[in-house]
Formats: structure tokens, sequence, C-alpha cells
């Protein structure tokens, strides 16, 4: 019974701990804007589920591992937002995977999707037509963005995406 009452109070500190931490942190505390911060999405719920779970250890050793955690996202995403070189050396790149109606063959095996991967992510995004589709890109989370309309796609829209794997 000792056990199970720990268990809640850790969880209790733990959850708060979290709370806290992405109060101060701010709203990218959970995105999957890049591999980089999915990474260290997991990094924190795995140490939330150990801390809570591992009770042959003490509980401060999970609130620092969530407190380094939280201070090295908070310093990387610094060190990406002024250097290019260390944006590129942590982040993938996102990869075109569809141009204007046409698979880009190349890319889509370089990716590791399959074709009928693609196919879904095109369901998905209510396409009925690959003519319908100006570009399909990986995105650097693994999410695929899938765009759609009539006319070329804006540059910008495409910027930083690779043509090439």
């Amino acid at each position: 019974m000792t056990d199970f009452i720990e268990i809640f109070l850790r969880a209790g500190a733990i959850v708060l701990t979290v709370l806290i931490l992405t109060r101060l942190r701010g709203l990218k505390s959970f995105s999957k804007m890049s591999s980089f911060d999915f990474a260290l999405t997991l990094a924190i719920g795995s140490t939330v589920a150990t801390g809570i779970l591992a009770i042959d250890r003490p509980l401060w050793h999970y609130l620092a591992g969530l407190a380094a955690i939280y201070l090295l996202q908070i310093v990387l995403s610094r060190v990406r937002v002024w250097s290019g070189r260390a944006k590129n050396a942590m982040d993938n790149s996102p990869l075109l995977l569809m141009e204007d109606g046409s698979v880009l063959e190349k890319n889509l095996a370089a990716s590791g999707l399959a074709r009928s991967e693609l196919i879904a992510k095109l369901r998905d995004a209510g396409v009925t037509s690959p003519g319908a589709v100006r570009a399909v890109v990986l995105e650097t989370t693994g999410d695929v963005s899938v765009l759609t309309g009539s006319g070329p796609v804006d540059p910008d829209i495409l910027d930083a995406v690779r043509r090439t794997p």
C-alpha cells in the first residue's frame, strides 16, 4: 500500500514540475516543429513515466532530469536561432515528394515512405486527383504536408525544402 501512495505522490510532484517548467519555457515546450523538438518531447515523457514508477530511485533525480531537459531545450533553441550551422546539424531538411501532380520517385525512395503511404496521405488531405496536388512535403517531424490549389506554389512556402534527396 505504501508503494501505491508513493506512486501517486511522485506523479503529483512530477506533473506539477512539468506544469511549472512548461509555463516558464512557453508554448514551444511540447512542439514538434523539428526533429530536435520531437526528441526532447520524448525525453520529457520518458523521464515522467520512469520517475513516477521507479520508486527505487530518489524523486529528486527525475525532477533534476526534467529541469535539465528543459534547460537544454532553451539553450539549444537559442543556439539554433543564432547559428545556421547548428540548425543544420540539429534539424533535418524537409523533402519534396510530389510537385505539380507528379511523384518524385527518387525522393520518395530516399524518404523511406512507401507509395501506398503517400497515397493514404493524399486521401487524408481530400485529394481526388493527382493533378490537384501542387506539392507534397515530408516535413522535418515526419509529418506530410499536402498543398493543393490552382497555380504555382509561392516560392516562400517551399523555402528550405530539398528538391533532391
